[in-house]
């Protein structure tokens, strides 16, 4: 099962709560999808579960896309697309593996002593998947050394094309592993969360672009879209996790700097505090942009601590450029699909007042 990273879809249960939740794209049949469920409820001793019937009731209300086979494609677009699916099932990383490849604490570490962890194990076997990838990359090499070029240009040509096709492919499976390990750093701070912490995740959401009810092509053309960030507050409750969705939007241009973030984040520290006065330490987490990992952006959050709230931030995390796809992405895609919705039933959303105005009629809870 997928998020898909646009679209929503309503479900109204018997108590008359109406809840939404983002668009999904299974990646089996719904039998299959609830058996798997039931599977790993098993294995986690998880007992809170319901019927299968129930299971298959709320995938037929939720209306999910269902991945299907595809017929008839190019040549380059199958292949590509096997091409993905192989090198994702050759990537198993864990802590602690005694396959190179597969171990991320030594794929991870530097050789500066201060970016080294030590392994506790060796690394003495070997992966064929990985190894055949390896292999197959230098047959590549060779080959290209081996035939007989037209002109000078042509091999210089092909020799570059090859070198930057593999240390692309080397590149993405290096993302992979950090985006593994950022993600691993995110789920410890989630499941060791005590009830006077609180974790903060922050994302710049793409410019909004106004919408009217009835547009004139006029308008259509050279919109100047809205600055608005997403912020998603997770608590630690007596009865489980809780999460806060707060939105700050610009109706000037807004900078999208550090003083910007920094200043997003002071004003993040009120809403922690009034919605749970307990909570006195924060964990920050983001995507990779300058605005957030700057020195000055970092630097900045000591100052922030001196509050009249007595919150303390712990503890900074930033995904691996390029894979900051998080909650607030998906936060983002409920609120425009409420805002596209209010503007269908006759209303313009042009300004940050408007903005505003469109979320909280259409969206009790976020």
């Amino acid at each position: 099962m997928t998020d898909s990273p646009f679209g929503e879809c309503t479900y109204k249960i018997s108590s008359g709560i109406t809840l939404k939740v983002p668009k999904i794209i299974l990646n089996s049949v719904r039998t299959r999808t609830v058996t798997l469920y039931l599977k790993y409820c098993e294995e986690t001793q998880n007992a809170d579960i319901l019927s299968e019937r129930t299971y298959m009731r709320l995938l037929e209300a939720i209306e999910p896309n269902v991945r299907k086979s595809m017929k008839g494609l190019d040549n380059f677009a199958a292949d590509g697309s096997q091409a993905f699916d192989n090198l994702k099932s050759v990537l198993h990383v864990s802590l602690d593996s005694e396959v190179p490849d597969h171990c991320g604490r030594f794929g991870l570490s530097s050789e500066e002593n201060s970016f080294c962890s030590k392994c506790t194990h060796t690394h003495h076997l070997s992966c064929n998947d990985c190894e055949a990838l390896t292999t197959t990359l230098k047959l590549i090499e060779d080959a290209a050394d081996s035939i007989t070029y037209t002109n000078q240009e042509q091999q210089d040509d092909t020799k570059y094309i090859i070198v930057q096709g593999i240390k692309t492919i080397i590149e993405w499976k290096k993302h992979i592993v950090r985006s593994v390990n950022q993600d691993r750093a995110r789920g410890k701070v989630l499941d060791t969360l005590q009830p006077n912490e609180a974790l903060i995740e922050r994302d710049w959401a793409m410019k909004f672009l106004p919408l009217q009810y009835r547009e004139s092509q006029s308008n259509w053309f050279a919109k100047r879209g809205l600055s608005w960030h997403v912020s998603v507050i997770t608590f630690q409750e007596k009865e489980g996790k809780n999460s806060l969705t707060v939105l700050h939007i610009f109706d000037t241009a807004a900078t999208q700097d550090a003083v910007t973030s920094n200043a997003i984040l002071k004003d993040l520290l009120h809403h922690v505090n009034s919605t749970n006065n307990n909570v006195d330490t924060l964990y920050l987490r983001s995507d990779n942009a300058g605005c957030y990992h700057s020195s000055y952006g970092i630097l900045s959050v000591t100052a922030l601590n001196d509050n009249p709230y007595n919150i303390k931030v712990n503890r900074m995390d930033f995904s691996d450029p390029q894979g900051g796809k998080s909650i607030c992405d998906r936060k983002a895609a409920h609120v425009k699909a409420c805002i596209r919705r209010y503007v269908n039933e006759g209303n313009n959303v042009i300004t940050a007042i408007e903005f505003k105005s469109a979320v909280e009629k259409t969206m009790k809870k976020c």
